[in-house]
């Protein structure tokens, strides 16, 4: 078959131009052209000339690189040039065999690369083939075209080696074809590369040729039979540019939500919910005295609540509430599409019910926002913590919290305070068209509360009896019901929302909290790392919503006669008061009116007069210095001041200087004490007003910087009703939380309870101030065996009695509280005690009585 294409050029020249073989591409010299121009051409000939045409190559380019490169070809030769031939062929046929299938490259290259081996191994077996030597040629050729320096010096005569002469006469013809044919594969290869890679040396072995053929057979199917000069790289489409922006755009943007969402993130592991409901202060005999929040709520259980109201919230505000984790992401989907669509009308929500308790249950008020980025930042918080919140707790209870905890307009907290405002009942009483307004309230409850807004809130009732319709809790028909109901709405009072303490108690109820407060504050300290005063404020507040029953000392029927007789003479709005404090044996304060101002008289000091002398005469006594009978000077000079001369003579007995109240046996009684051994002495007794100014003879008869408040007063002389043992006022008893467990008793508030005197010498101080109660200046007191002193200051400003009458103790202050005289004694003040024992002993509030 190989020997039919060779004895017929005409097949030969198709079969070369249908693969465009390297052997069907020939060149002349221009001189051999000059020649032949009159001669007919053979069709290889027109063929070399259609290439040369085709791809613009100069035939005299072609012709000077077969000049150079033509080798001299015996037989053996040609007959090896035919094998090569032959694997050509094989090779193109392979090529073609893959032609109409462009797309199963990978079998073209495996082909291609099996006729490579097989090539090279033949050549490899015969190393002193033509083709070998005619590589050598090329290789010379090469160099001829870039001489050394000694080429150019003496041009060096090649000589055949090895290979037989021709006869130029007989082989004229078939050598200068076959010489053509191997210049113009050699030329064809140079030209390829010249053509792909310009800064590429020619090629100088066979090896390097095959590759080259490899490469023109692919660029003969790509590129119309010439190599392109670079490999086009795959274009993306551009739908699928928009996707991968689209898809980094997407990741970008999740991890940067990812990484604002850690950074906001508020970890809730350690709450635990606490009610917050009304704290309520009990007195002694189990009425509730006042109630205290810092928020006006009354917390009801979810099962209190009907399910009217239930559902009116849920389908106005979070239809999916029992479907979502606590945030509702196809939510927040929905609400964003809808305000691009209405942003220049309206806007929706997406917050659910958990987002909006987080909100309340954790974070400051939308107003402390002050940028973009800080309602982002809020807004991630809010998102952790009510996917914690959704973990942590039920469904149920995540709605009891809501309902108890949402502000519904007019200080109203919570749903049972909202249905009592605005309706006067409780919420379980309330109508399908009564709850339907009040689930309206939260999206803006000072625009729909209807105390003051009913259009507007009638208005919000109906869109949320369609919600229910649409959701179906309810039918059209019930919702047109609701519509048509007149709902009635009681009158708003805001001054109700300062009554939250019983009147004539504000003050004791200041003095339990404060007690309260100061026993836990070291324990507050601790946990939260602040100063007393801090952690004081701190439990103030939050005892005033958090539900708690504070039990306390006082008794209310002697608090009632402790006002009315203190208000009997001087009422509210006259400038003198009376302040009325009332002790138990134990130290509970079973009565505390501290008068009709605003200050707390009671808890102030005042200066005490004569008041003041049973407390050092009772150190006389007890350190054995002096007893009821002993003789005291009734004159004398000491330091800068000489009391003047009361009652004649010059000595008078000790419960005679008492009951008449005279002051040099008292200034003799204190300075043989000694000063500071008798201010010492009554620090003991509980006063803790004394200043460091007050260690002189001018405090015998009550000359001191401040003076002595009432209820340490009071809570000295007890020590004479007592045995002499001291007992710190007690106003608190136990505290219950929420939950019904006792979480603080009397026992915690560690008050100051010590002996301080014998039990006779409190007996026998009690006998001498009963005298005065019945002889000397405390005449008005004297009802069911009472004993005390009075006590008067200069010009009448300060009136003064303290007594005791069965278990208790008793002191009583009349003054101005610019300290201007108001005239009188401490008969006054008796009188006024008087009364008021009459008054508890009528009521039988009394005990100990003999």
């Amino acid at each position: 078959m190989e020997e039919d294409k060779k004895n017929n050029p005409q097949d030969q020249s198709k079969e070369n131009q249908k693969h465009f073989s390297f052997k069907g591409f020939k060149g002349l010299k221009p001189s051999d052209q000059a020649s032949d121009a009159d001669s007919s051409q053979t069709p290889e000939e027109k063929e070399i000339e259609e290439v040369l045409d085709s791809n613009n190559i100069e035939q005299a380019d072609v012709g000077a690189t077969i000049e150079t490169l033509a080798p001299t070809t015996t037989d053996g030769e040609k007959q090896n040039q035919s094998d090569d031939e032959a694997a050509l062929s094989d090779f193109d046929q392979a090529a073609d065999a893959h032609q109409t299938d462009p797309l199963d490259a990978s079998q073209v290259d495996q082909d291609v690369e099996e006729i490579m081996t097989q090539m090279e191994e033949e050549a490899e077996q015969d190393p002193s083939a033509p083709e070998n030597k005619q590589a050598e040629a090329k290789s010379q050729a090469v160099s001829q075209d870039m001489p050394s320096q000694k080429d150019s010096e003496a041009p060096v005569k090649r000589k055949r080696q090895g290979l037989p002469r021709r006869n130029k006469k007989s082989n004229e013809t078939s050598g200068r074809v076959d010489q053509i044919e191997a210049g113009a594969y050699d030329s064809k290869l140079h030209e390829i590369d010249s053509m792909s890679m310009k800064s590429k040396k020619k090629t100088t072995n066979r090896r390097q040729n095959r590759s080259d053929a490899k490469t023109l057979k692919t660029a003969k199917k790509t590129n119309g039979g010439l190599p392109s000069r670079k490999r086009k790289r795959k274009k993306f489409k551009v739908w699928q540019k928009v996707l991968i922006i689209l898809a980094v755009l997407f990741v970008a943007g999740s991890a940067g939500i990812f990484a604002m969402y850690q950074r906001n993130r508020v970890d809730i592991s350690d709450y635990k919910y606490r009610e917050k409901q009304k704290t309520q202060i009990i007195s002694a005999d189990n009425q509730v005295i006042a109630e205290l929040y810092t928020e006006n709520r009354t917390y009801v259980s979810l099962n209190q609540i009907p399910d009217n109201m239930k559902n009116a919230l849920i389908a106005t505000e979070d239809s999916r509430f029992y479907d979502h984790g606590g945030v509702d992401y196809y939510g927040i989907a929905r609400s964003i599409v809808f305000n691009l669509l209405h942003r220049n009308t309206r806007s929706q929500g997406a917050s659910t019910l958990t987002q909006q308790l987080a909100r309340t249950l954790f974070l400051p008020d939308i107003s402390t926002e002050q940028t973009m980025s800080d309602s982002i930042n809020r807004k991630f918080k809010e998102i952790s913590i009510a996917r914690q919140l959704d973990k942590k707790y039920s469904k149920n209870q995540i709605l009891e919290m809501y309902l108890n905890e949402t502000y519904f307009g007019s200080s109203a907290y919570g749903i049972e305070e909202a249905a009592k405002t605005y309706f006067g009942k409780d919420i379980w009483d309330c109508d399908l068209a009564e709850c339907a307004m009040l689930a309206g309230l939260p999206q803006a409850p000072s625009g729909y509360a209807p105390n003051v807004h009913y259009d507007a809130a009638k208005k919000r009732q109906g869109e949320v009896l369609d919600r229910m319709v649409s959701v179906g809790y309810i039918t059209k028909a019930q919702a047109k019901q609701a519509k048509a109901e007149q709902v009635n709405v009681v009158k708003w009072d805001a001054s109700k929302l300062n009554n939250q303490v019983t009147e004539g108690y504000e003050k004791f109820v200041n003095k339990a909290l404060q007690q309260y407060a100061e026993a836990v504050a070291p324990n507050v300290m601790k946990r939260q790392g602040i100063s007393k005063k801090e952690a004081i404020k701190y439990t103030r507040t939050q005892v005033s919503s958090g539900g708690y029953k504070i039990y306390t000392t006082i008794n209310t029927g002697m608090q009632s006669d402790a006002m009315k007789v203190a208000l009997s003479k001087y009422p509210e709005g006259s400038g003198t008061t009376t302040a009325i404090v009332t002790l138990d044996q134990d130290g509970s304060v079973r009565a505390y009116y501290g008068g009709n101002t605003q200050i707390d008289m009671c808890n102030t000091a005042r200066q005490p007069g004569s008041n003041i002398k049973p407390l050092y005469y009772s150190a006389a006594i007890d350190k054995g210095i002096f007893t009821a009978t002993s003789q005291l000077h009734n004159y004398g000079t000491y330091g800068n001041w000489t009391p003047r001369a009361e009652g004649g003579g010059s000595t008078v007995d000790l419960t005679t200087a008492l009951v008449k109240s005279l002051n040099p046996p008292a200034a003799y009684v204190f300075y043989t004490v000694g000063v500071n051994e008798s201010v010492d002495w009554m620090k003991t007794m509980g006063i803790t007003t004394f200043q460091s100014s007050d260690y002189n003879i001018n405090t015998c008869v009550g000359g001191m910087l401040y003076g002595i408040k009432p209820i340490e007063m009071a809570a000295a002389f007890n020590i004479f009703n007592n045995n002499g043992i001291y007992n710190q006022p007690k106003f608190v008893t136990k505290v219950v939380n929420s939950n019904g467990s006792t979480v603080f008793t009397s026992s915690d508030l560690n008050l100051d309870t010590h002996q301080v005197m014998k039990s006779s010498t409190a007996s026998t101080m009690k006998t001498i101030l009963r005298k005065v109660v019945t002889s000397g200046t405390g005449t008005n007191a004297n009802v069911y065996g009472t004993a005390g002193k009075t006590g008067t200051t200069d010009s009448g400003k300060d009136l003064w009695f303290t007594g005791m009458t069965g278990n208790l103790t008793t002191a009583v202050w009349t003054g101005n509280l610019d300290n201007k005289a108001i005239g009188g004694y401490g008969a006054t003040s008796a009188a006024t005690y008087g009364s008021y024992m009459k008054a508890l002993g009528s009521d039988k509030l009394i005990t100990g009585l003999q």
